[in-house]
């Protein structure tokens, strides 16, 4: 009888598993509410112009913090939490990226930057909301201190501007700024760390230093305004008016601006208070717009209709320029006022466009001629003829 020795081979395999740790971090701060300084006798146009730039202060101290963590690893991280949840709208200008957050006022945002030296580029792209942006990450246990100095940013953003308050001033509340420690999964946070230091919406963070941000500003509007004018235009018989319109009147105007504080202050700050402010840009040029009341009846000459209310037949026929310059009868207008649209001033008047002086009085002068026009293909009708158009005049 045979007899066989049957040798067996076990594979035996050790698998490297993961252990999920609960980190303890600690040190932090208390939750602090920061209002934006400014001074009641800082003056800034602003109009209607989306993106612009109000104010930028150049480094807002946040503070410093100091953090610590038993294990890791775990990252220092940055991040911004929106007002009411509002998405933050992304925005390019000068070749930096902003992230602007709608703040609890219509019509203004706000945005952080780094200005954290040695930082490329300086200042950097700006928080994400609830995404962090990781500063250095720690292996192991250790202690650390953390400084922060956000150049922050107000916006004109898309929205009708807010009301101000019984004081005049436009005051909002601005997104918050979260310094948090963030760790990797499966890791935790342990719930022995120390509460208290703020919300922590991001998942397996801990916020170690949470800053509500609240401001206010004065702001001046970019729109000029001028006396309501009545322009006659004569008492004709049909058969009297020279076909097809009647001798051109002058219709000019004078447009009287706000005070030009120009827009976008630049604020240097000490201690958290103004050092210096200047005006990034001074207040140029004015634009124009011609809205009428009635219809228009020929964009390409500058024709409206009466309001209807007596004559037919004829429309309201309005030309940039002074009355000696406008051609008689049938002859098209070098300048007809194109209507529902904004122009440069100097486009269309004898105004020189240039920078005004800071706090100047701006008033200008605006040549419009105006005349009655035969319409085609419409019956004459007599009766008292009117129509009316409206002025909007703003800073450039």
């Amino acid at each position: 009888m045979y007899k066989y020795v049957i040798f067996l081979l076990a594979n035996i395999c050790c698998g490297a598993q993961a252990h999920a740790a609960a980190i303890t971090c600690s040190r932090g701060k208390a939750p602090t509410a920061m209002t934006l300084p400014y001074y009641e006798a800082d003056r800034t146009i602003v109009g209607g112009k989306i993106y612009s730039k109000i104010y930028t202060y150049n480094s807002i101290n946040a503070g410093s913090v100091t953090l610590m963590c038993n294990k890791g690893p775990w990252s220092v991280v940055y991040y911004a939490i929106p007002v009411n949840g509002k998405e933050p709208i992304r925005h390019s200008d000068d070749g930096i990226d902003y992230l602007i957050f709608p703040t609890s006022l219509s019509g203004i945002g706000m945005s952080f930057n780094d200005t954290i030296s040695g930082r490329d580029p300086n200042p950097t792209p700006s928080l994400n909301a609830i995404s962090p942006d990781v500063r250095r990450t720690y292996p192991g246990a250790t202690s650390t201190t953390e400084w922060s100095t956000p150049m922050v940013t107000l916006w004109r953003i898309p929205g009708s501007l807010g009301e101000a308050n019984s004081n005049g001033v436009l005051a909002f509340t601005g997104p918050s700024y979260v310094q948090a420690i963030m760790v990797y999964p499966p890791d935790t946070i342990s719930p022995d760390s120390r509460a208290g230091t703020g919300p922590a919406p991001l998942p397996n963070s801990w916020t170690a230093n949470y800053i509500s941000f609240t401001g206010g500003l004065n702001l001046y509007p970019a729109t000029c305004t001028f006396a309501n004018v009545s322009v006659y235009l004569g008492n004709y018989n049909h058969g009297a008016i020279p076909d097809p319109a009647s001798s051109w009147v002058d219709a000019s105007f004078t447009v009287r601006c706000p005070p030009a504080w120009g827009s976008g202050i630049k604020a240097k700050l000490g201690d958290n208070r103004i050092a210096t402010r200047s005006v990034a840009i001074k207040s140029s040029g004015l634009n124009i717009k011609v809205v009428p009341r009635t219809e228009i009846k020929d964009s390409s000459k500058g024709v409206i209709a009466l309001d209807g209310a007596g004559a037919k037949g004829y429309g309201v026929q309005l030309a940039w320029g002074d009355v000696s310059t406008q051609p008689r009868g049938t002859g098209i207008p070098a300048k007809p006022v194109v209507f529902n649209t904004t122009l440069a001033a100097e486009t269309i008047s004898s105004y020189q466009s240039r920078s005004y002086n800071l706090g100047e009085n701006v008033t200008q002068n605006i040549k419009m001629a105006a005349r009655f026009f035969r319409l085609n293909n419409e019956d004459v009708e007599l009766g008292p003829a009117s129509a009316v158009v409206e002025i909007i005049a703003n800073y450039d």
